[in-house]
């Protein structure tokens, strides 16, 4: 069945069906809000934003397609499409060592890390640096931080294991900052933010625009004010602001093979290596340290597995933040769900339920 704006080829029962879920959890008092655009060929067919949240100083306001919403991890996204950028560019190659641009790498097991380890989470760094033991540590300086994170042993051998890294795509930034002679946010802001027309996406929010932004607890409220992460040198791995329709045009522009309407940010064979398989079979997974169920990883994207669990086609691809919020898409149905549900804790039925309500639509 062919699917238009006026006719998707999507049945609308099941739209019904999401709604009702995502206001059941907002009555039961598991969520403060919802909202979601889906797609198909290009064309958003549907979109809806449900509920209020908590702002500053206990304030309710009404939670809106447009809303702000701080994207967690989905900020890697970004920072893989910068790393593919410079490697069109020839200032990058995937097989670099990281040693070459920091000789702080360059000695046992950190030395044989190379950039496609940090883009697929093979490196073996462990989730996160651990905060409890850095004291007396400026984990904001690069050099402060790099020097913590070496003297911090590998949880793994180069190769031997996928484990979920937020420190691998700060090392990114640091290496996107040298070599392009910005910094890592600028650089985004300007290569990618800008260039794919994304005006409501931000490291740091205008001020004119921090009263549209969803805040559903202190801690977020506090980082809102924040000029820069109090842990990391860069946003590299977390801490763009962003909303649905803004990050819909970046899943279309992967589903889109690197083109955005007339915008192009990478090129076809970068964006089909990018949603290519790239862990070898038997590798273990693992994610916040507990084992995962084995997938397929690209190249800063993961691609979700199709088959008795999802109803989603072989070859969709996807990123998750932590917030929550994520960006799914099925290029063999030309169909495209971006969501957010602003939650502290992840809920599988806030996250991941919505997704087989979702696919089970598609005519």
């Amino acid at each position: 069945m062919k699917h238009t704006l006026s006719n998707p080829a999507f049945d609308t029962k099941q739209i019904d069906a999401l709604r009702r879920h995502y206001q059941t959890m907002i009555d039961d008092g598991d969520l403060q809000c919802a909202s979601y655009i889906m797609s198909r060929g290009g064309e958003i067919f549907a979109a809806d934003s449900l509920g209020e949240f908590l702002g500053k100083e206990n304030e309710t306001k009404k939670f809106k397609l447009d809303s702000i919403r701080e994207i967690g991890s989905l900020t890697k996204v970004f920072t893989a499409i910068a790393v593919m950028q410079l490697v069109e560019k020839g200032l990058l190659d995937l097989k670099m060592p990281i040693k070459l641009f920091l000789s702080a790498f360059d000695k046992p097991g950190f030395n044989e890390i190379k950039i496609l380890h940090l883009l697929t989470h093979t490196a073996g760094l462990a989730f996160d640096l651990d905060l409890q033991k850095a004291n007396g540590i400026d984990l904001t300086n690069e050099n402060e931080w790099v020097a913590y994170l070496v003297n911090t042993p590998l949880e793994y051998k180069v190769d031997e294991a996928w484990n979920y890294s937020r420190t691998g795509f700060v090392i990114l930034g640091i290496i996107i900052s040298k070599v392009t002679g910005m910094s890592y946010e600028e650089y985004v802001t300007k290569h990618i933010i800008k260039a794919l027309g994304m005006d409501r996406t931000f490291f740091y929010v205008p001020n004119a625009l921090k009263s549209e932004v969803c805040i559903i607890n202190n801690n977020e409220s506090e980082q809102l004010v924040e000029e820069r992460h109090p842990y990391f040198p860069n946003k590299a791995t977390t801490g763009l602001y962003s909303t649905l329709k803004d990050i819909w045009k970046l899943a279309e522009m992967f589903r889109n093979k690197g083109r955005f309407e007339e915008k192009k940010l990478l090129g076809k064979k970068t964006v089909e290596s990018m949603l290519r398989n790239q862990i070898k079979e038997g590798l273990p997974f693992y994610f916040f340290g507990a084992p995962r169920e084995k997938g397929d990883f690209g190249l800063g994207i993961n691609l979700w597995p199709a088959g008795e669990h999802y109803f989603m086609s072989e070859g969709t691809f996807s990123h998750l933040g932590m917030g929550w919020c994520g960006l799914f898409s099925d290029p063999a149905e030309e169909f495209t769900y971006v969501f957010f549900t602003p939650i502290s804790e992840f809920n599988p039925h806030a996250v991941l339920t919505p997704l087989n309500i979702v696919w089970a639509g598609i005519e």
